[in-house]
């Protein structure tokens, strides 16, 4: 990986709006230090090239997936199904253990978990707990009764982190009703 990985990994960030790629020096010492269980690393190979790979975290029961990246550049040979493929054969059907994508970032922009989608995968929702430093807080309560009009100003610099603030902000709201509205159905339930 440390040798041959980068090419392909930075290559996979052309086509994100958010985020770049790390430097290769640092890319190899964090795939050295993965070296061995519990990480494995899996590629997919087009005329000899690295198309694709990913890196999972491998536990008794279950195999989540830390990275998977892939070089667009060969896209139309397909690398993310060979690739999905071999890991679904090995760990689900083969060893019988739960296959994670882990989570999804709020400035997401790879479409992998619709990807997923189309191998059986299923959205698996969980609360979202946020700690906001005092000044911090202030500000995301202020700004939240007009994240509508943050959300439609252009994305760049601070204008993308307040949006993505607001909108776990609203995630974490969101949470709260859900988990208040499951309490108060499971009162009456037991209340019968």
């Amino acid at each position: 990986m440390a040798a041959n990985a980068y090419d392909c990994y930075a290559a996979a960030f052309g086509r994100y709006r958010h985020g770049r790629p790390i430097s290769r020096e640092y890319f190899n010492s964090i795939q050295r230090s993965c070296a061995g269980a519990p990480f494995t690393f899996w590629g997919a190979f087009v005329d000899g090239k690295l198309a694709g790979f990913a890196k999972n975290f491998e536990s008794a029961g279950y195999v989540a997936s830390c990275s998977f990246r892939l070089d667009p550049a060969c896209k139309r040979s397909r690398p993310s199904y060979a690739l999905l493929d071999t890991l679904l054969r090995t760990y689900v059907t083969g060893q019988r253990k739960i296959f994670g994508n882990g989570f999804l970032s709020s400035h997401d922009d790879t479409n992998m978990q619709e990807f997923l989608l189309k191998f059986g995968f299923r959205r698996q929702y969980c609360d979202l707990q946020i700690a906001y430093s005092l000044p911090l807080g202030l500000a995301i309560r202020a700004l939240y009764p007009f994240r509508s009009i943050v959300g439609v100003l252009p994305s760049r610099g601070r204008v993308t982190a307040v949006k993505s603030l607001l909108r776990e902000e609203h995630i974490r709201r969101s949470c709260q009703l859900s988990a208040a509205t499951a309490a108060a159905g499971k009162s009456l339930l037991s209340a019968n």
